[in-house]
C-alpha cells in the first residue's frame, strides 16, 4: 500500500529534481516474466527510484542491509519492497543472513516478479563500471537450477548515465540493454556451479559496460569533463547529432571517453601534454568568469548590444513572478541542500538526501501555506487557486532561473569581448588549437 501511495508523489518529485530524463528501450522495463534488473550504482537510493518510476510492474529492490537495524525503518523499507543484503565492512556478523535474501529473491522470481539490484556492491559516483560481485549471478542461476532452467528469467542490464549525479536540475539518460537468458549455462552449472557463476558475472559485466560512459583511469576523470566543456558542440555538429537529445549526447560522450581511454594506453605522453594545455585554457576562462560553452567564435560573433539588452529587459519583466516563485517554493529546497551539504560526507549520498528532504519538505511547506490561506481567507475558491498557483510559480521559477543564468553569462561575455579584443582573439586561437588537437585524437582512435 505504501509503495502505491508514494509512487506518484515520488514520480512528480523526480521530474522536478532532474531537468531532463530520457530512456532508451523503455519497453523492456515492462515486459512480463521474472526479471532481475542489474544496474550500475552511482547515486544511492535514487538509482532505484529513477528506474521504478518508469516501470509499470512493481519492483523489489535489493539494498544494503545495515540500514535495516532499527525496527521502524525496517518496517518502512519492507513496505517499500526493499530487501536487505549484507556486505563485508557494512554489517559484520550479519553475512549469514544473505542466504535468506537469496532464497527470498528466488521465490520472487518464481512468482514472476521484478527485482533490481546493483552488482557493483558499494555506491560510488564515477564514470566507470567497477568489478561486479557475484550475488546477482548466484541468485538467477540458483533460481533457474531449482526449476530445471525452465523459469526463463530475464536478466536486464541497465546503464544510468547522470550528467552530474549530485546536482539538482541535471540530466539523466537511462540506457536499457538487451535481456540475457540463462539456458546456455544449464550444462555448465550442473557440471561446475562456481565456474558458471564466474562466467555469467563476466558476461554481465561486459554487457553493462556497453551501457555507460566508461573512463578506465581515475586520473582522466577531470580531463573527460574538460574535453566535454570544450569539444561537445563541435563533435555534435560533426556527427550531425541533436544537442537536445540525451541519447545523442550520450553517444558523443562515449566517443570522447573511448578516445581518452585509447590514447591513455597507446600515446600516454601525448595525452598528458594535451591534458595540461586544456587545463591551462579552462583555468584562464575560470579566472575571467567566462563560460566555456559560450566562448565559441560563432556565439561571440552573434552577440550584440541590442540582443543582450533585450535579454536583460526580459529578465526585469519576468523578475516579479520569479520572486513570488521563490517565496512560495524556495525554502524547502534551500534547507534540503544545506542539510545535505552539512550532514552528508560521501558525495554519492548527497542527491538522495537532498531529494528526500526537499520532497517531503516542499509538501509540508505547501500544505502549511494552503492552511494559512484557508484560515485567513475562509474562501474555498481562493484556497484552490493558491493550490494551483504555488506549484505553477515554482515551475516558472525553475525555468526563469535557467534563462536568467544564460542571459547574465551572455552579457558577461559580451562586455568582456568588447573591452578585451586582443585577449579574446588569443583565447579563441587557443581554443581552436585544442579543438584541432582533439579532432586528431578522435581521428586516430578505433571506433567503438
Amino acid at each position: 500500500m505504501l509503495y502505491q501511495i508514494l509512487k506518484p508523489i515520488v514520480s512528480a518529485a523526480v521530474h522536478i529534481f532532474y531537468k531532463k530524463i530520457e530512456i532508451a528501450n523503455r519497453e523492456r522495463l515492462n515486459e512480463a516474466g521474472p526479471t532481475l534488473m542489474v544496474s550500475n550504482h552511482n547515486n544511492a537510493f535514487l538509482d532505484a527510484v529513477v528506474v521504478e518510476m518508469f516501470a509499470k510492474p512493481q519492483i523489489y529492490s535489493v539494498a544494503r542491509g545495515d540500514v535495516f537495524n532499527k525496527p521502524l525503518i525496517r518496517s518502512i523499507l519492507t513496505a517499500l519492497r526493499i530487501i536487505p543484503i549484507y556486505r563485508k565492512g557494512e554489517a559484520e556478523g550479519m553475512m549469514e543472513k544473505n542466504e535468506a535474501t537469496f532464497e527470498r529473491c528466488v521465490e520472487l522470481l518464481e512468482q514472476k516478479e521484478h527485482i533490481i539490484m546493483y552488482p557493483e556492491g558499494d555506491c560510488v559516483t564515477e564514470k566507470r563500471l567497477r568489478k561486479l560481485k557475484k550475488g546477482a549471478a548466484r541468485i538467477v542461476l540458483r533460481a533457474e537450477a531449482k526449476n530445471n532452467f525452465n523459469l526463463n528469467v530475464r536478466v536486464l542490464p541497465i546503464g544510468l548515465n547522470y550528467s552530474a549525479a549530485k546536482n539538482f536540475r541535471s540530466n539523466l539518460f537511462i540506457n536499457i540493454g538487451e535481456p540475457i537468458y540463462l539456458k546456455e549455462y544449464k550444462a555448465q552449472y550442473e557440471q561446475d556451479a562456481v565456474k558458471a557463476i564466474n562466467n555469467f558475472t563476466q558476461q554481465l559485466e561486459s554487457e553493462m559496460r556497453k551501457l555507460i560512459v566508461d573512463i578506465h583511469k581515475h586520473s582522466n576523470d577531470k580531463l573527460y569533463e574538460d574535453v566535454l566543456a570544450l569539444y561537445i558542440p563541435q563533435l555534435m555538429q560533426t556527427l550531425k547529432l541533436d544537442a537536445e537529445n540525451l541519447q545523442h549526447d550520450y553517444q558523443a560522450n562515449c566517443q570522447i571517453a573511448n578516445a581518452i581511454n585509447h590514447f591513455n594506453n597507446t600515446y600516454h605522453e601525448s595525452l598528458k601534454q594535451f591534458k595540461h594545455q586544456l587545463r591551462d585554457y579552462h583555468d584562464a576562462l575560470d579566472k575571467l568568469k567566462l563560460s566555456p560553452g559560450l566562448f565559441v567564435k560563432g556565439k561571440i560573433e552573434a552577440l550584440s548590444f541590442l540582443s543582450s539588452a533585450g535579454d536583460l529587459f526580459l529578465v526585469g519583466l519576468g523578475m516579479p513572478l520569479h520572486i513570488l516563485g521563490i517565496a512560495f517554493n524556495y525554502l524547502p529546497y534551500r534547507y534540503a541542500y544545506a542539510t545535505a551539504d552539512k550532514k552528508v560526507k560521501q558525495v554519492h549520498f548527497h542527491a538522495s538526501v537532498n531529494f528526500v528532504i526537499g520532497m517531503f519538505g516542499w509538501i509540508g511547506y505547501y500544505l502549511f501555506q494552503l492552511l494559512l490561506v484557508a484560515l485567513f481567507s475562509k474562501s474555498g475558491i481562493l484556497t484552490l487557486a493558491f493550490a494551483l498557483f504555488i506549484p505553477a510559480t515554482g515551475w516558472y521559477s525553475l525555468q526563469f532561473y535557467s534563462f536568467m543564468k544564460k542571459v547574465f553569462a551572455r552579457w558577461n561575455l559580451f562586455t568582456f569581448t568588447q573591452n578585451n579584443g586582443e585577449l579574446t582573439a588569443k583565447l579563441l586561437f587557443h581554443r581552436q588549437q585544442l579543438n584541432d588537437d582533439f579532432s586528431a585524437i578522435l581521428k586516430n582512435t578505433p571506433p567503438l
